[in-house]
C-alpha cells in the first residue's frame, strides 16, 4: 500500500502578523505556569492564534473551502493519470 499525503496552504493575514499571534500563543503555553490547563485553554492568544490561520470571515472561508476541493480534486486527478 502506498500513501500520498497533500498539504494546502492559503495565506491569511501578513507574516508579521501571523507571528506576533504564534509567538504570543506559545509563551503563553510554554511559560505561563501561573495558569491551569483549563485557563491556558481559554486564554487569549488561544483565540488570536486560531483567528491568524482562520479569519472569521465567512466569505474568505467558503472561497479557502471552495478552493481547497479544487486543488485537492486536481492532485487526485493527476495522481490516478
Amino acid at each position: 500500500m502506498v500513501w500520498t499525503s497533500i498539504t494546502q496552504e492559503f495565506g491569511t493575514f501578513k507574516p508579521v502578523k501571523v507571528l506576533q499571534a504564534s509567538r504570543a500563543e506559545n509563551r503563553w503555553t510554554q511559560w505561563g505556569l501561573h495558569m491551569n490547563e483549563m485557563d491556558a485553554r481559554r486564554h487569549w492568544s488561544r483565540e488570536q492564534m486560531l483567528r491568524a490561520f482562520n479569519p472569521k470571515d465567512v466569505v474568505w472561508q467558503h472561497k479557502i473551502t471552495s478552493r481547497g476541493r479544487t486543488v485537492f480534486n486536481t492532485a487526485r486527478s493527476d495522481l490516478r493519470a
